[in-house]
This record gives C-alpha cells, sequence and structure tokens, in this order.
C-alpha cells in the first residue's frame, strides 16, 4: 500500500504542528483526500486561526472516541 493518498479506510490523518501539543487528529476532506499522505504538509484549523502540520500517520478512526474532528482545510 502507498503512503500517497488515503484511502476509504483510512479517513483521519494525525498530525504534528510547531506547538507542544503533541499530536492532533483531523478528519481528511474528500477532496484533499489523494493528496493527503504521510509526510505531507498540510494547513490545519488551530484554535482561531491556521497552521502548517505535517501528517505523520493515517487511520480510520480518532485517537479519542467520540469527539468531532475538524477538517484538514489544504496541503501546504
Amino acid at each position: 500500500m502507498s503512503d500517497a493518498g488515503a484511502d476509504r479506510g483510512n479517513r483521519v490523518a494525525r498530525v504534528i504542528v510547531n506547538e507542544p501539543v503533541g499530536l492532533l487528529d483531523y478528519a481528511i476532506p474528500e477532496a484533499l483526500a489523494t493528496f493527503v499522505g504521510k509526510g505531507v504538509p498540510v494547513l490545519v484549523p488551530l484554535r482561531k486561526r491556521r497552521t502548517s502540520a505535517y501528517v505523520v500517520e493515517l487511520t480510520s478512526a480518532p485517537a479519542v472516541a467520540g469527539i468531532n474532528l475538524r477538517d484538514i482545510e489544504g496541503v501546504d
């Protein structure tokens, strides 16, 4: 399986930002699914701003069950 793009089962991207907050999970919108993969720089909402992040893992579910994930806003 290639790391270049999320398949249908992997709709969550675990990302790292340049902030002391650890890894964060974001939903992968359908329009970006073919572009999002491990190592890809993305733009994500963080608090009330947009910041750059890197995808470190693709997964099918968030680390914490029962939360609503915010979408990745774009590929950086």
